[in-house]
């Protein structure tokens, strides 16, 4: 039977009798196609199941605001590389939510996924009581979210150090690394640092 292709897919056309050189070329071309759903997409892509539905859906996240997780997730499979793509292009809608997510969904990257998460958490919230609700996941990853509340008391100067215990070590060495340097505040390629809270008056 003749491989019948989507509109978005017609270049690939001229592989359908070499199926590998097809998938390959559906896979690659998968970004330009999110209009139209992945499984119709992806159905030749064979071997480069994966990668099709990775290019569709980070493609199709990015290109429209209003696909929600719920739609999103589902479309990359099990694939842990799509996931964690997919969770980090929607993380500053709701960090701390973003960071529950990341055990269950990508285990595989967990503590990149939460630093990723906490950092949004860091540099935007201005609410001290949330320290609390992050803690718990310092019983894994003392490290990561010692780093990040320092970073939130430290640059932002919002709540304090935990009293004791690994996240007060690694938290109090982020706010000492601070106080010797402004300029560490703010990381590279990471989320820009919130410094005015809603409603107060601009500097003059």
């Amino acid at each position: 039977m003749a491989v019948e292709l989507p509109q978005e897919l017609r270049r690939c056309q001229p592989y359908a009798d070499d199926p590998p050189v097809l998938a390959y070329c559906v896979a690659e071309h998968a970004m330009g196609a999110w209009r139209t759903p992945v499984d119709v997409i992806c159905e030749h892509a064979g071997a480069y199941d994966d990668l099709c539905r990775q290019n569709w859906v980070v493609e199709a996240a990015e290109k429209d605001s209003t696909l929600s997780l719920e739609v999103l997730l589902p479309a990359c499979g099990t694939d842990q590389d799509c996931l964690f793509e997919v969770l980090d292009t929607r993380i500053s809608l709701d960090p701390l939510a973003a960071a529950a997510r990341c055990q269950p969904t990508v285990p595989r990257y967990e503590q990149d996924c939460l630093g990723h998460s906490l950092a949004w958490w860091a540099a935007t919230t201005w609410d001290p009581e949330s320290i609390q609700k992050i803690l718990p996941f310092g019983e894994r990853f003392p490290d990561t979210v010692g780093f990040h509340v320092g970073t939130l008391v430290g640059c932002r100067g919002v709540g304090s150090c935990p009293p004791e215990g690994e996240l007060n070590v690694w938290c109090e060495r982020r706010v000492y690394q601070v106080k010797r340097d402004q300029q560490t505040c703010q990381q590279r390629g990471g989320p820009k640092l919130a410094l005015q809270r809603p409603g107060d008056p601009s500097p003059p």
